[in-house]
């Protein structure tokens, strides 16, 4: 007589979050959420009947597979892809510009229009988020024109003057498939890259110029010579970060230079002395919106 045998098979059971977790790895891995599309988890708890806390596990195991990334609480998008291509640039250029030598040759200027159109520009984005992470996209179409003009004058008797300005008008002409109008420069973005046609190019300020004075000495210490220049630049404001948030822009201000140099006979040797920033401004060279503290 036959006996027939029986076991208990231990069949491991899949939490919900797991269950979440694979819905949402096979639709980034298909395509249905895009690099860079952004993913809250309550509209992930909506549309999977899950709780927010579900979600979030879930959302916590994606990270740990480098398929999301986590930008503020509650808040994450689909990690970028690393191989991603770019149009390449197009920038179309135009100048118009004049040369002038007067007073016998005292008087140096030149002065210069220009104008160049941008297709394709790359635009780079700090994700906001606990970790650094940016999004890169062909996003732009930009123009920058203006006019720079520059002038040296001879003094006599080894002093000269001088200096340099330029207005530049830089800002995006349009962001072709951006989903929304952003607010004007100084409104923090909240959900992404949007069309900032017409607001100003960031790095990028209006006016810029640099005055200075000089002298110059054959003979200052026996037949040793002397070299003396001081410089004052100047710059407007200018936002540093695409989200053109406000703890990212940059005020005007002034730098101070200056150098003093002692010239062997025959120009062997030079001892120079350089001053750089000498009322110690602080300017924001580069920020972005990122970490727990944000900036």
């Amino acid at each position: 007589m036959a006996r027939s045998a029986k076991a208990k098979l231990k069949v491991a059971k899949r939490s919900l979050a797991d269950q979440v977790a694979e819905g949402l790895r096979e639709a980034i891995l298909s395509g249905a959420f895009a690099p860079g599309a952004r993913l809250t988890e309550a509209q992930l708890a909506a549309s999977s009947g899950a709780s927010h806390g579900t979600v979030r596990a879930a959302l916590g195991q994606l990270e740990r597979e480098d398929l999301v990334i986590c930008e503020r609480y509650s808040a994450w998008s689909v990690r970028p892809l690393e191989d991603q291509e770019f149009d390449a640039e197009v920038a179309t250029a135009f100048e118009l510009g004049a040369k002038a030598s007067l007073l016998d040759g005292r008087l140096q200027a030149n002065i210069s229009l220009f104008r160049m159109q941008i297709d394709d520009l790359q635009v780079a984005r700090a994700l906001p988020g606990p970790t650094v992470s940016f999004e890169v996209q062909n996003a732009a179409e930009a123009v920058s024109q203006g006019v720079e003009f520059d002038a040296t004058f001879d003094l006599g008797r080894g002093f000269d003057i001088g200096g340099n300005f330029a207005y530049t008008d830089a800002t995006y002409d349009d962001f072709p498939g951006a989903s929304q109008t952003c607010p004007e420069a100084g409104g923090f973005i909240e959900d992404g890259l949007c069309n900032y046609a017409g607001i100003p190019l960031i790095f990028a300020p209006e006016w810029k110029g640099t005055v200075f004075a000089g002298y110059d000495a054959d003979s200052f210490i026996g037949d040793w010579g002397f070299s003396a220049r001081a410089d004052a630049n100047y710059s407007s404001e200018y936002y540093t970060e695409l989200s053109y948030a406000e703890v990212l822009s940059q005020d005007d201000y002034v730098i101070l230079n200056g150098s003093i140099a002692l010239i062997s006979p025959n120009d062997r040797v030079t001892v120079r002395l350089f001053g750089k920033n000498l009322t110690e401004e602080y300017v924001l060279a580069w920020g972005l919106e990122a970490g727990p503290s944000k900036f």
